[in-house]
């Protein structure tokens, strides 16, 4: 009975921690979509995500037209459905799209 009771104590004491679980929604519009964006990868705790949704809010006015605003949002969201994390994930997408709006496109792509 002693063993018992302090199971169920340990249990409870274990199970009354908050589980951080990725549940993020991302706005299909582009003016909320920024913020839900960089909420996401601010939840992430990684420095370079949080420069990758810097740079990505940097970007969506200034480079991008609305409809290319669109197609990184139908994308996103297809990620998300499929639960794919803010990092490596989110953050390699967001930072290709970046890369891309900077550099102009060359002939030869470097190896990864």
């Amino acid at each position: 009975m002693k063993y018992l009771s302090l199971l169920t104590a340990s249990l409870l004491f274990i199970f009354s921690f908050p589980v951080r679980a990725q549940n993020y929604k991302l706005s299909p519009e582009p003016g909320a979509f920024i913020a839900d964006v960089k909420t996401m990868m601010g939840g992430s705790r990684n420095e370079a995500a949080i420069k990758t949704a810097a740079q990505l809010e940097q970007i969506w006015t200034a480079n991008l037209s609305r409809p290319q605003q669109t197609k990184v949002i139908d994308i996103a969201q297809k990620m998300l459905g499929k639960k794919l994390k803010a990092r490596p994930h989110f953050e390699s997408f967001f930072w290709d799209t970046g890369e891309r709006r900077y550099q102009p496109p060359t002939e030869q792509h470097p190896p990864r």
